[in-house]
Formats: C-alpha cells, structure tokens, sequence
C-alpha cells in the first residue's frame, strides 16, 4: 500500500489486465511460425525480446548464484521441449497454446522455488536487480500463458 492508501500495481496485476482485453493478436490455436509472430503488435514483438535478455542474462550469475541456472534451465527446457514438439508433430502443429504449456510446466516451479531461495537477497545488487526482473517477467508472462494453456486444453480435449 502506499501512503494514499491505493494499491501498487504489480506485474501480475497488469498483466491480467492485457490478458482479460485480450491485447495479443494470436489465439491459442494460431500455430507459431514467423507469419504469427511477424503479425503480432510491435510491443508483445519487443516483450519476447526483452524476456530472451532477462532470462539470458542470468547467464551472468551461475557462478556466485547457482539458483540463476534454475530460471535460465526452465528457459531453456521449455524452447527445447518446443523445439521436440516441431520434431515429433511438425513445425504447422505448434500452436501458441502448447507453447504457453510448456511455459507453465517449466516455469511455474522453478520460478516458485527460485523466489523462495532467493527471497533474502539484497536488492541493491546486481543479482537482486535480476531477481526481480526475471520474476517479474516470469510472473508476467505466465498469466497470458494461463490464459491460452486452459484454452488450449480446454478445446484439446
């Protein structure tokens, strides 16, 4: 709360927020090519950039921080299982929605775990600052994927 007494917006807060508007050109049905991703708006366009550098950049931190692999590993595991997921079904069968899947089975835990681990680190370094961001992010991004995974499974089964 703030002095005022009216609520601080957190990611997550905003993020239903586009979510619920339904702000994102893409369903959870539209199978992710570069025609999909080139006729999204420019900013969920520069989103993806920005969560490849913030999740990247905890690159940076494995070797005083070994709980950065974690978020980088969830990252990482969720492009691969995407990537087997082309491999196994072809790449006009991935769908958005089985893209944001795959983002809640990998992220979800580790993004827990990892706040949990990392909740006494002091915000004025480096790391802090990453921790944050990349939470942040994390946190952000799954609240879409929520959105399209149930309606991905929802019309899936």
């Amino acid at each position: 709360m703030s002095a005022g007494g009216s609520r601080i917006v957190g990611p997550a807060s905003i993020a239903v927020l586009f979510a619920a508007s339904g702000a994102l050109a893409a369903t959870p049905e539209t199978v992710w090519d570069s025609a999909a991703r080139s006729s999204m708006p420019n900013w969920v366009q520069a989103w993806i950039y920005l969560m490849f550098i913030i999740f990247g950049a905890g690159l940076a931190f494995v070797r005083k921080h070994p709980h950065a692999w974690w978020m980088v590993g969830a990252f990482v595991a969720s492009h691969l299982a995407s990537g087997l997921e082309i491999i196994l079904l072809g790449p006009q069968r991935l769908t958005v929605g089985m893209i944001a899947l795959n983002h809640c089975i990998f992220w979800t835990p580790v993004t827990v775990l990892f706040e949990t681990a990392t909740r006494n680190t002091a915000l004025a370094t480096p790391f802090g600052a990453w921790r944050v961001a990349v939470v942040g992010t994390a946190v952000f991004s799954l609240v879409f994927d929520y959105r399209d995974a149930v309606a991905f499974l929802a019309a899936s089964l």
